[in-house]
């Protein structure tokens, strides 16, 4: 690959990564490059562009012909349409299907593709709110940067997908997403994009933005272009937390520059969320029900944006049940800081907030799961190995369960769900769902090794609990249960309701 426009010291092993990218970079893709090298102002340069790609000029037609532009007469010209449209927004549209494409031409895996576009999306978007408020000249050009600013993403994931699939999600808690990626390649995804875009001869400018899109601008005509990229860049790039340093930092460029338009880190977060749900639900042909500009992500990026908007523990009423439960809930309090689920004070907190809110109590299931196997693990592959362990448990748990319910590590290897207003059949599918979502599932707790995860459950389920039965003795009850299970020696499921015998042993499906 031809040198960088700024010189930066590769080491053996990031030398060999970008190689090896050399030699599995798709053809150029010169509509993505040809839109990235213009500005996006002059209507002829876009149009041009456009025409020269069938693909694009079918999408843009059918953008500006569709249900949502309620237009009487058929546009067939696409000058007509960029003039109709804009020609930043056709610009950002092809850029968006550029991107698409490229991923797929990546060979990556729907959800991996899926992944990419989540992060692609919601930093456009932030990027482009940003901008608003620091550089509002420069919102469009903003919105077109955070959507290309992990260009680099796909191309590392297509060099090593179970990398980004399995061990990325495991890493240490410590350990921000660019330093996994510098110590497996040698370079993060952000030297990737820059290289690979500055390989096909686009603007050094362009190059620079990607390289630096997770570092602070300097005092220079582009600073406030380059810093709402910063503040895009602070969001995750998966449906994790976002990095504690990466939080710090949120807060700290908040108050200095966003907080006279949005109060809180959190207003201006639920505001991306809320601005990409609108753009994407614009973007969608009535009558069709098809995506006309960007993949509606929705349902991901909800997800997305929902942790990030617990983890500042300033959430909306109008929100979800836990979200309204957690207004007034300072995270880092109430959290277990390695598996990020409830510590055993937010569980009780926030199931006393639920209960306290149902004068007649509410019918709920209680379950009790004990890892079985932790302290072998812990003694001979580490106490590393094993806090990987309980990360991977957490996270499938979280997977297993509704975002209204309520999850909590008790202590060691204990955790505790909570689903209310629910029937009893409806507890037993989700006690059987947990059990088959989570139990033999592997997790790699160390480069060469993965291990299954066994458990022992206890599930309870009562029709009236608070004014009946109290929350600490339905626990208790699916304490016993969980131990019964565990002194069979059998890993698996028990689910009783309570005060009606000792309940129905379910066998855990044989290990995969």
């Amino acid at each position: 690959m031809s040198q960088s426009t700024e010189s930066i010291q590769l080491d053996s092993k990031a030398s060999d990564t970008l190689k090896r990218l050399g030699q599995k970079l798709p053809v150029r893709p010169g509509p993505l490059l040809d839109l990235l090298s213009c500005s996006g102002e002059d209507a002829g340069e876009v149009t041009d562009i456009v025409e020269r790609d069938p693909a694009m000029s079918a999408r843009v037609l059918g953008v500006v012909n569709s249900a949502g532009n309620r237009r009487l007469n058929e546009i067939t010209s696409i000058e007509r349409a960029v003039l109709q449209l804009g020609p930043a927004q056709v610009r950002t549209l092809g850029l968006a299907m550029g991107l698409q494409v490229l991923a797929e031409q990546m060979k990556l895996s729907p959800e991996m593709i899926q992944s990419f576009w989540n992060a692609s999306l919601r930093k456009a978007e932030a990027a482009h709110l940003a901008a608003q408020v620091i550089d509002p000249e420069r919102k469009t050009s903003a919105y077109a940067a955070g959507l290309i600013a992990d260009i680099g993403l796909p191309l590392l994931m297509g060099l090593d997908p179970d990398f980004y699939e399995n061990r990325m999600p495991l890493r240490p808690a410590n350990q921000s997403w660019s330093d996994a990626e510098r110590q497996h390649f040698g370079i993060d995804h952000a030297v990737a994009g820059a290289h690979v875009l500055n390989d096909w001869h686009v603007s050094a400018e362009s190059c620079r933005r990607v390289r630096n899109h997770h570092q602070l601008p300097s005092d220079d005509d582009d600073a406030g272009l380059v810093l709402a990229l910063f503040i895009a860049g602070l969001l995750p790039h998966d449906q994790g937390e976002i990095d504690p340093v990466d939080l710090d930092r949120l807060m700290a460029v908040h108050a200095k520059v966003l907080s006279h338009v949005y109060t809180t880190p959190d207003a201006f977060l639920g505001h991306v969320y809320t601005e990409s749900q609108r753009r994407l639900n614009r973007d969608v042909d009535q009558d069709s029900g098809e995506a006309l500009k960007l993949q509606p992500f929705l349902d991901a990026i909800s997800a997305n944006t929902i942790h990030l908007v617990t983890q500042l523990a300033t959430v909306k009423h109008s929100q979800s049940k836990q979200k309204e439960d957690l207004s007034n809930l300072r995270f880092e309090a109430f959290t277990d800081p390695l598996t990020k689920v409830f510590n055993r004070r937010g569980f009780f907190n926030l199931a006393e907030q639920r209960f306290s809110k149902a004068a007649n109590g509410l019918s709920a299931c209680c379950m009790m799961l004990d890892l079985n196997g932790l302290k072998p693990i812990n003694d001979v592959h580490g106490h590393d190995a094993g806090d990987l362990m309980l990360r991977g448990i957490a996270k499938l748990l979280r997977r297993s369960v509704s975002r209204s319910d309520i999850i909590g590590r008790l202590g060691g290897d204990e955790f505790a769900v909570l689903i209310t207003d629910i029937d009893e059949h409806g507890a037993r599918v989700a006690a059987t769902r947990l059990r088959d979502t989570c139990l033999y599932k592997k997790v790699r707790v160390t480069p060469d090794l993965t291990c299954d995860i066994s458990f022992s459950l206890g599930a309870v389920f009562h029709e009236c609990v608070g004014p009946v039965v109290q929350l600490d003795q339905l626990l208790a009850g699916a304490d016993e249960l969980m131990y019964q299970r565990k002194r069979s020696g059998q890993a698996g499921l028990i689910f009783a309701h309570y005060g009606q015998g000792n309940g129905d042993s379910t066998m855990a499906p044989a290990p995969h």
